[in-house]
Order: C-alpha cells, then sequence, then structure tokens
C-alpha cells in the first residue's frame, strides 16, 4: 500500500474541516497528525506559490526540514509560526491541488520501484531547507522555481520513491542554480546603478 492512499484521505478530512475564516498553520500541523511533516512540505511548498505568503512558507520550510534533519517524522513548528493564520479559501485551495498533485503522480509510483535509502533522508532535508529559504529572495517571482521543486521533492518523499526522487533533484538542482542567476543579475543591476 502505497503512502499516497493514506496522504489523500488526510488531506481530504482536514479540508473538510475547515470552516472558520481562517486557520492557525500549528492547528494544520495537528490536523494532519502521524504524516504531518512530508505532508506539511508538500503543503508548505505549494503555499509558496501564493503571492506574499512565500516568506511564512519558505520559514516554515526551512523550520520542517531542519526537523526532518535532526528527527525524522516529528513534525514541529515553532511557536511564532504555528500561531500565524491563513484563509481558510487559500488552505482549501492548496490541500486541492496537493490532493490533484499526489494522484497526479500515483500511476508513475504506483509500478515496482526501489524505495529511497534512510542515508538520503539528511540530504533531502538539507536540500529542501536550501529550497525553502531561496522562497526568502526578495525578488519578484523568484520564489516560483524553489517552490514548484520542493512540491516535487515532498511528492517524492510521499510516495518514497527513487524515480520521482531523481526527477526532483534535477528539478531542484535546476531551480537552485536559476535563483543564483536571478540573484546574480539583480545584484549586477543594482551595482551598476
Amino acid at each position: 500500500m502505497h503512502r499516497e492512499q493514506h496522504a489523500v484521505p488526510a488531506l481530504e478530512r482536514v479540508k473538510q474541516s475547515l470552516s472558520d475564516d481562517s486557520v492557525s498553520l500549528g492547528w494544520l500541523c495537528n490536523a494532519l497528525e502521524g504524516q504531518a511533516t512530508y505532508l506539511l512540505l508538500l503543503v508548505f511548498a505549494l503555499i509558496g506559490l501564493l503571492p506574499g505568503a512565500c516568506v511564512i512558507a519558505g520559514i516554515a520550510m526551512c523550520m520542517l526540514s531542519a526537523g526532518l534533519i535532526a528527527s525524522p517524522g516529528a513534525a514541529r513548528l515553532p511557536q511564532i509560526l504555528a500561531s500565524r493564520r491563513i484563509t481558510s479559501g487559500q488552505t482549501r485551495y492548496v490541500l486541492e491541488h496537493a490532493i490533484h498533485a499526489l494522484r497526479f503522480v500515483e500511476p508513475f509510483a504506483s509500478r515496482p520501484r526501489l524505495t529511497i535509502p534512510a542515508f538520503l533522508r539528511l540530504p533531502i532535508g538539507a536540500l529542501m531547507a536550501v529550497l525553502g529559504a531561496l522562497m526568502l529572495m526578495p525578488i519578484p517571482l523568484s520564489n516560483l522555481p524553489p517552490a514548484l521543486a520542493a512540491v516535487a521533492l515532498s511528492l517524492a518523499l510521499i510516495e518514497d520513491s527513487v524515480v520521482l526522487l531523481l526527477v526532483a533533484g534535477s528539478g531542484s538542482l535546476a531551480a537552485i542554480a536559476l535563483s543564483a542567476q536571478m540573484g546574480f543579475a539583480v545584484a549586477h543591476t543594482i551595482a551598476s546603478l
């Protein structure tokens, strides 16, 4: 049985339980229960695609990635992040896209596959932290490449698929290179003024 079969119902339960005008990130973390780390990384990567939300999402991804490196399986957010609120409409939008993304990758991961070895969890966590940090760049639209790469990397972790990890890892390296190029271009422009 694949993790997707557990992840989609968990995300659907959270989506159905949304009722208020906004929810806290701490509530979202608690609502996702045991699958919180990988699902929250996916959710925050998707939130990072929304205009104006990439800073909170990037910081949350860095914190979750640090937790992934230190103690896999335990999702913890600092109180200052856990108390941050996002609208129920945004949360519903992100959860729907997370469900669609999981269902999209299911056929690729449902074939006989190699699972991600445990020794790769540390470099994956570090890579996810770098992507979260890149989402903090104060350049318009610079959050999109690292957020998309983080979505792919989260899906690979949830599905526990080496094939998806190879694709996501390549995309992550490309996103890092593109972000570096954007940063150098902006720095060069500012220096020439």
